[in-house]
């Protein structure tokens, strides 16, 4: 969608366009920085699953894919679609990052439920172990993840104004 819309040509470096999409890259980092520290200041809290994880199991296909939709890491679709959209796709590299990109993501999504049609019983052992590491850990990886991306986003597209 990101390659429709800017013709696979990127914003040029000096333009008002690319510097918004520098700035809409430093205050997602900020964001994710600012989740990573409210996430860190509760890390000794004890909490308990939300309510709407006990009805996952009995969800309806347009309710799964609802919810699936909604709960995006919107931060951090929203980064890759900005860079994708100062990609300059006249270089043969970066044609080749891109498309690396998405066969990666889609290929890893693919391998899951291939394993998982193949291999149901043993699909559903390693995604009970999977759910229950993420229910002990959630808080850490929301907060590793988040300051680290959030540092990145920040960082490099500050260094990218200031160049």
């Amino acid at each position: 969608m990101t390659l429709v819309l800017t013709g696979g040509k990127p914003p040029k470096p000096d333009s008002s366009p690319a510097a918004w999409l520098v700035i809409a890259k430093i205050v997602i980092g900020l964001a994710l920085l600012g989740l990573a520290a409210m996430r860190y200041s509760r890390r000794n809290q004890p909490s308990s699953p939300p309510a709407w994880r006990s009805k996952l199991e009995h969800m309806t296909f347009l309710a799964a894919a609802s919810f699936g939709f909604l709960f995006q890491p919107w931060p951090l679709v929203a980064a890759g679609a900005l860079t994708v959209a100062s990609a300059d796709l006249s270089q043969l590299s970066a044609v080749i990052a891109v498309v690396g990109f998405i066969l990666l993501a889609s290929s890893s999504l693919l391998v899951i439920e291939g394993y998982a049609a193949l291999s149901p019983a043993a699909a559903r052992l390693r995604l009970s172990r999977f759910q229950s590491f993420l229910e002990t850990h959630t808080d850490m990886i929301i907060t590793v993840l988040a300051a680290a991306v959030g540092t990145w986003l920040a960082g490099y597209s500050l260094f990218l104004l200031v160049m």
